[in-house]
């Protein structure tokens, strides 16, 4: 498990998991998660109610890190927290001044598959909490994974076509949001929809071939 996020290659995958308290299962299993095509590094944020908020998970160092991030549902529903959010709706929040991270919700409870939301491992399962964790959470990781390597190719892409954006900003717009320096009130939605308009109108018709084609 990595102390911190900040001096980690661009090339890994940056996994971090936050939770009131940390689930034992669930922190096993990802300190021991390994995957052949890219380095995963991982940390563990413990949320304290009494003085956490979500604007100061926003600003947590490892959190704005994460490439993908795994949050329980009910971390912001205690009676000690200020403002009242779900897991769900953090996710909402996170992704919009964070668009290329990924966000992964777990929970005890049951019903809210609907939602994306993975239940978490409950003693009375059938099966151990590993093996349980590689049907549920493992093929979660990989398609979260690939998605953050394809839009990293795409990066990639949009760096040898700079020439084609003159004196526009967009490339390093968008390199910012990659490596996670927006902050909560750096970015507003509206300059988030704005980003989002530039990628696909302007960027991607410069770009050969379709996103499933890089």
């Amino acid at each position: 498990m990595s102390d911190n996020l900040e001096q980690i290659n661009n090339s890994d995958i940056n996994i971090v998991y936050i939770d009131d308290i940390i689930d034992s299962g669930i922190s096993r299993y990802l300190y021991n998660l390994q995957k052949n095509d890219v380095e995963l590094n991982y940390v563990e944020v413990t949320f304290n109610e009494k003085c956490d908020d979500y604007k100061s998970l926003l600003n947590n160092k490892d959190v704005s890190a994460a490439d993908i991030l795994i949050v329980d549902s009910k971390l912001f529903s205690n009676e000690n927290v200020t403002k009242k959010l779900t897991g769900e709706e953090f996710n909402l929040i996170f992704t919009t001044v964070h668009p290329y991270s990924e966000v992964i919700v777990i929970t005890q409870n049951e019903g809210l598959e609907k939602y994306g939301t993975l239940r978490k491992y409950q003693q009375n399962f059938k099966e151990n909490a590993e093996n349980y964790y590689d049907r549920v959470l493992k093929d979660e990781i990989e398609q979260r994974k690939e998605i953050i390597l394809q839009k990293r190719r795409i990066l990639k892409k949009m760096k040898t076509n700079t020439i084609t954006y003159g004196e526009d900003l967009i490339y390093e717009k968008v390199e910012s949001l990659f490596n996670g320096n927006g902050t909560y009130k750096e970015l507003n939605d509206d300059k988030i929809n704005e980003l989002i308009d530039l990628i696909e109108y302007e960027i991607k018709p410069y770009i050969e071939g379709d996103i499933n084609g890089i």
